[in-house]
């Protein structure tokens, strides 16, 4: 599976990605909403957005909804500590998008991958 993983957080993305070649997927990286939209508007699609809640500039929820604007159909995680009621409103609203509590365990991720692909 291809996967884009989109945090601000460097130690994220410094390790979260080898946790997911680990598990056989090939993995990308952006640390902000903007460049992870610009990779979308560029092609190819990845299978699944893993997608960090808290982010400056344009954090995870916005994201979503532009996302939402340039792929309709793309599976979504977002990823947070804190399941508030935006983020809430934000799954309830998309079909193609749950939550994936942070911190999170390999087994936790590989989990919800599966599902998402299921």
């Amino acid at each position: 599976m291809n996967i884009l993983l989109v945090d601000d957080d460097e130690l994220i993305l410094a390790s979260v990605p080898s946790l997911l070649e680990v598990l056989g997927h090939a993995v990308e990286t952006a640390d902000r909403g903007a460049k992870a939209l610009a990779r979308l508007e560029a092609g190819p699609d990845p299978d699944v957005v893993i997608l960090d809640v808290t982010m400056p500039d344009m954090g995870g929820v916005e994201t979503l909804a532009r996302l939402r604007a340039l792929k309709p159909g793309l599976p979504v995680l977002l990823a947070t500590g804190n399941v508030d009621a935006t983020v809430e409103e934000a799954i309830a609203r998309d079909p193609k998008a749950s939550v994936i509590p942070k911190p999170f365990t390999l087994g936790q991720i590989r989990q919800v991958l599966q599902d998402v692909v299921a």
